[in-house]
């Protein structure tokens, strides 16, 4: 897959139709857009949609979202308004949005996602709630998630502080919050 000769490379169609990454090579991956249709969560679903949500398509869809920067249209905000008011990043309740509103939605789907397990990661924990911090301008970037992300994996080890220390620095309300 990463030989420098172009014609050694595997495909992104041999990619798609690994074992690995289908459901036994039966089942092709969904596209960007079939993803985000197939994986909507109104307030009724939310119980059961972490159990309904197959990983890898879940990955697949916080991929997409990065390399596209599909989750911050103002007709998928009305529809979050709609549906899932305690998601919406508070910012989305003044007169704009931007980058911000998409890290606070990533850092919902993350969060939903990791809580799947019984515990948290610690390094995880971490970096969503960077991602959902109350201030716009106070919150994680998408460059700093990356490094964060690269050195997690590099390192396996993120932050000293322990988990209620890390939970008070980012629920701290801000100075023009107050």
């Amino acid at each position: 897959m990463l030989t420098k000769d172009p014609n050694e490379r595997i495909t992104i169609r041999q990619i798609k139709e690994h074992h690995w990454v289908t459901h036994g090579g039966k089942q092709p991956l969904l596209s960007t857009e079939e993803n985000c249709i197939d994986i909507e969560v109104t307030d009724d679903d939310i119980q059961n949609s972490v159990k309904t949500i197959p990983k890898i398509k879940t990955l697949i869809l916080v991929k997409s979202m990065l390399k596209f920067h599909t989750f911050g249209s103002q007709t998928k905000i009305e529809r979050i308004r709609s549906h899932s008011q305690p998601n919406i990043a508070p910012e989305i309740h003044e007169t704009s949005t931007g980058k911000a509103a998409d890290i606070w939605a990533l850092g919902i789907t993350l969060s939903a996602v990791s809580l799947e397990k019984a515990a948290l990661n610690p390094q995880l924990e971490d970096v969503i709630l960077r991602m959902l911090t109350k201030d716009p301008n106070e919150r994680i970037t998408i460059r700093q998630i990356k490094i964060l992300v690269k050195s997690m994996l590099k390192f396996h080890t993120f932050g000293s502080q322990t988990k209620i220390e890390r939970i008070r620095s980012h629920s701290q309300p801000t100075s023009h919050q107050k």
